[in-house]
């Protein structure tokens, strides 16, 4: 998930919205998919299943991104100690709110992250510490979700503050905004999006979307959005199962 260009082969994950354990990242990388996104803002994750996450993914092709509930040193600062590859941030709205967020995720000059490198983060140990902070801002990764009216109007502004690795469209509460919730193919969303993918791409950073809709995501990619999270572990249980359960039912004829 590094390219800023529209890329013909966009990169493709999904949320982590109920299931924790060590077997998530594994179960979801054999699968293909090549991130994940902890919930830990609408779902009840606690620091150890992070961190037992995030310490599985290390060991795989397998980024692991922690979507926290606040821009607060409490949530970005554990989160990134714990191990995990970067955050997103939800409901950024401001170039000063990203740049907070910026702030609290990345060490100095760039930012004031506490230091503490005997952590899993580092491998529990640095040999050169300057050259580590100076690696580990720019491998972790700061995402902002772009999910109101306001946030899509100030999109360039938040997508130019230095840190901010890319931009995720956030459909679901911007379409609530609008007063017009679940409607996905409303013409308000395309045109939201289209700013959203045209301000990062300005910026030369990433841009993405988050939503449960193939539909919708193939529309992001079109537009030259090259991170594409899909739907969640929960949403595929539900679909997959319901779907094998509805064919067993048809075969055996109690359907």
């Amino acid at each position: 998930m590094t390219s800023s260009a529209p890329d013909p082969s966009p990169v493709i994950g999904t949320m982590i919205s109920e299931f924790s354990g060590p077997g998530m990242p594994r179960v979801l990388h054999r699968i293909g998919f090549r991130f994940g996104i902890v919930d830990t803002e609408h779902g009840a994750f606690g620091f150890s299943e992070l961190a037992t996450m995030a310490a599985v993914s290390a060991q795989l092709d397998f980024e692991l991104l922690v979507r926290v509930p606040a821009i607060a040193r409490e949530h970005i600062g554990r989160v990134l100690d714990l191990g995990a590859d970067g955050i997103v941030v939800p409901m950024v709205n401001s170039a000063e709110q990203a740049a907070e967020a910026v702030r609290l995720a990345k060490y100095g000059p760039l930012g004031e992250r506490g230091v503490s490198v005997t952590r899993a983060h580092s491998g529990y140990g640095v040999r050169d510490l300057p050259a580590y902070l100076e690696e580990a801002n720019a491998r972790t990764k700061l995402y902002v979700q772009i999910e109101t009216a306001e946030a899509v109007a100030e999109a360039a502004a938040i997508a130019a503050v230095p840190g901010v690795h890319g931009l995720f469209m956030g459909p679901n509460d911007f379409l609530q905004s609008q007063g017009a919730p679940g409607q996905l193919d409303h013409p308000v969303l395309d045109r939201a999006m289209a700013a959203v993918a045209q301000a990062a791409q300005s910026a030369g950073v990433e841009s993405g979307v988050i939503s449960s809709s193939a539909a919708l995501l193939s529309r992001g990619a079109e537009l030259g959005m090259g991170v594409l999270s899909y739907d969640s572990e929960l949403g595929h249980l539900i679909k997959g199962a319901g779907a094998a359960l509805s064919s067993l039912q048809r075969k055996l004829g109690t359907a």
